[in-house]
């Protein structure tokens, strides 16, 4: 396993490119890559931060009913995980 210098992300030995974009080979990365893949995890992020919101605000909304409700901290966990590492992702676009 390799650890990428770029984002820390464990890589498999023979992988050629980490998901940041940093390229083992040539020891760079693609800015472009880069941006798109910081891009692409701020909004996935955000879209699941979204859901875990909306279930938890349904079930709260149909307590009264149901007589339970479910809130959905991991996905919003999750969410902010991934747009933390998308702002990451994208502000190291233009310093590689």
């Amino acid at each position: 396993m390799k650890k990428c210098p770029l984002c820390g992300l464990v890589n498999p030995l023979e992988g050629l490119r980490c998901d940041c974009g940093y390229d083992f080979t040539s020891r760079t990365a693609a800015s472009l890559l880069l941006e798109k893949t910081g891009q692409r995890n701020m909004v996935i992020g955000a879209a699941l931060i979204v859901v875990g919101l909306t279930i938890t605000g349904f079930t709260i909304l149909f307590a009264s009913i149901t007589g339970f409700y479910l809130i959905a901290w991991g996905l919003v966990a999750f969410g902010v995980a991934k747009v933390i590492r998308g702002i990451v992702q994208y502000s190291r676009r233009t310093r590689v």
